[in-house]
């Protein structure tokens, strides 16, 4: 018989032709089928052949029972027929117990008059991937496919996964290629004749010859594996090898080993090496080359590893565009940081760019590209948010990363510290000048200071107006030890504050500078009533200090205490009660000031101290 690179060789295809099919020559497992089998002229009705192949032939029939349409396989007539025989016999078991949706459900196995079996299938209709191979525009016309590459991939992952389940069940197919495909209308793939199926296991082997035992010369030439040459032990391994031949023809549109003449192909396929053309992806060429390596020890592990392989090159490719996109933006926040533009764009190619690794990696988790670019978008919003000082924003983005370098992390922990330590430094400067900070215990000690600098002078001048200077000079201490205890009293409080300490410092100095002025009077011929009439130029000028560095409102006191000098110089006999006076405007404008305020938080602290109790 004429051999072709397309068509499948039989163990004994290269013997002369033999017998007719004849059950007796059948292998154990095949007579055990024969052996309750249904009479095909009484429960179908055979009409016209819709396939013929290198082992089978395949009509459309009628099935009585059940009145619908099946397809009924039998063996080819000549030739070698008893192992076409025992193919399909081999084929209905193995298409029986697999029960995977990308094999053909077997429903019956028929026995004609003339005792040859018959496998009765479901009908299926589609196309073979031969067909759908050569013409792409098929593709796109039959199910809408705007990328025929990425179509294709699909069918192959669904083949390997039919494969795989086989494998698991014991079973490899030692005959893959695309006329061994069918593909219904929806795009569901099964994967046909299992006529050279061996087994991997025990059970298995029940039905079907050991792969690991097979030295016969059996598949087809395009698509054989070398061991399949060479005679040696076959297995997971051989259909990994088809697996890279279905690729091969994916990706160049023929199977790895072109040509027509059997016998120089069968030479050739030992030391084969594939080659791509330049358009082919990289990354599938390398997949490719992988499972068609001539040691079966180079290639993937099994089926499923290739189904996984493409995969993620699907995975992969259709985050490749938005990698791209990711990268422009990228790109353009690179840009708009170097030209200074304001922070919003930014921002806005930032949160672009982000997304667009973002949404590449939730198709493709592990694509490394995309892992790289948002790691690279991530440290650009970094060292921005560093350079404009904003340490905790970039502190924020650091802890979104997977992996920063330790470079990274030192730089935005360094930035972090010192935004911390400027921030306590505003933070302790805010409350030194906020002037509500202890505003009740200043309105106090105000109140209670204003008291004191009323009292005194007024009970001087009604009863002892002509006191000395050293029972001046010992009063004056006397109120400064009283001031003293007042700010013991409440330090935290009045420490809070530039302006309670201000206030409380003042409160001090007056009179403790009205003492060194009294004790000092002597010296230079100063009476105690000149003195006492200098107090309010001395006590003028510490307020307008106050009033000009800490609270403005105190001018008004500082003039009342000009007043009261000037009253002092011309009216000495009166000049405790002119004192007293001024005290006594220092004392309106500090409740005035202060006053309400002090109210309002008291009334506040009061509220909250009851809602706590409560």
């Amino acid at each position: 018989m004429e051999l072709r690179s397309s068509s499948t060789i039989l163990p004994s295809a290269l013997r002369s032709a033999g017998p007719e099919c004849t059950i007796s020559l059948a292998p154990e497992g095949g007579t055990a089928l024969l052996g309750r089998a249904t009479r095909l002229s009484e429960a179908y009705t055979l009409d016209r052949t819709i396939g013929v192949g290198g082992m089978a032939i395949v009509r459309l029939a009628r099935q009585h029972a059940l009145d619908r349409e099946v397809a009924v396989k039998a063996p080819l007539t000549g030739g070698t027929s008893i192992d076409a025989t025992n193919s399909v016999l081999q084929e209905a078991w193995v298409t029986g117990a697999l029960d995977h949706p990308g094999v053909v459900p077997v429903h019956d196995v028929a026995m004609d008059d003339a005792g040859c079996p018959h496998i009765v299938m479901r009908r299926i209709e589609g196309w073979t991937w031969t067909e759908l191979l050569a013409e792409p525009r098929h593709v796109e016309a039959l199910f809408g496919a705007r990328d025929v590459l990425t179509w294709h991939l699909r069918v192959l992952m669904s083949v390997a996964s039919t494969v795989a389940h086989a494998h698991r069940r014991g079973v490899v197919h030692r005959d893959l290629k695309p006329d061994n495909v069918m593909v219904g209308p929806g795009g569901e793939a099964y994967v046909l004749d299992w006529g050279l199926a061996a087994a991997l296991d025990d059970a298995a082997a029940r039905h079907l010859p050991r792969a690991e035992a097979i030295t016969a010369l059996a598949g087809t030439p395009r698509y054989m594996a070398p061991e399949m040459v060479r005679g040696e032990p076959q297995g997971i391994h051989t259909d990994v090898y088809l697996l890279g031949g279905l690729l091969h023809a994916v990706l160049t549109g023929e199977g790895p080993h072109a040509g027509d003449e059997v016998a120089e192909i069968l030479a050739r396929i030992p030391t084969f090496a594939p080659r791509f053309p330049p358009t082919t992806p990289p990354r599938l060429a390398a997949l490719c080359a992988h499972a068609l390596a001539a040691d079966p020890a180079g290639r993937p592990e099994g089926a499923e590893a290739v189904r996984r392989a493409v995969q993620a090159w699907l995975e992969e490719h259709a985050a490749d565009a938005l990698v791209v996109a990711g990268e422009a933006e990228l790109a353009a926040m690179r840009l708009a940081r170097g030209d200074g533009s304001g922070p919003e764009k930014v921002v806005r190619h930032y949160a672009a760019s982000r997304l667009g690794f973002e949404q590449a990696l939730a198709s493709a988790p592990a694509y490394e590209p995309a892992r790289e670019g948002l790691a690279a978008a991530q440290e650009e919003l970094i060292r921005w948010e560093l350079g404009r000082g904003e340490a905790q924003s970039a502190a924020w983005v650091l802890a979104e990363m997977e992996a920063p370098s330790e470079a990274l992390s030192a730089d935005v922990a360094h930035a972090v510290v010192v935004a911390e330590q400027a921030a306590t430094r505003a933070a302790r400067l805010l409350a030194d000048h906020d002037p509500s900070a202890g505003i009740r215990t200043r309105a106090f000690v105000s109140i209670l200071l204003g008291l004191l600098l009323i009292v005194t002078p007024l009970y001087t001048h009604v009863y002892d107006r002509d006191v000395d200077l050293t029972t001046i000079a010992l009063s004056d201490v006397a109120v400064f030890a009283i001031i003293g205890s007042v700010w013991f009293w409440a330090r935290d409080s009045l420490g809070r504050s530039a302006l309670n300490r201000a206030v409380i410092r003042t409160a001090a100095a007056a009179p403790l500078l009205h003492a060194a002025l009294a004790l000092g009077a002597s010296s230079v011929g100063l009476t105690a009533a000149q003195v006492v009439a200098i107090f309010p130029l001395t006590a003028s000028a510490l307020t307008l200090a106050m009033a000009a560095t800490v609270e403005p409102w105190l001018l008004a006191a500082a003039a009342a205490y000009l007043g009261a000098f000037a009253l002092s110089t011309i009216d000495v006999d009166n000049r405790w009660l002119y004192l007293a006076a001024a005290n006594a405007a220092l004392a309106v404008v500090a409740l005035w000031r202060w006053g309400p305020e002090a109210l309002v938080s008291w009334i506040a602290f009061r509220r909250a101290k009851r809602a706590a109790r409560a």
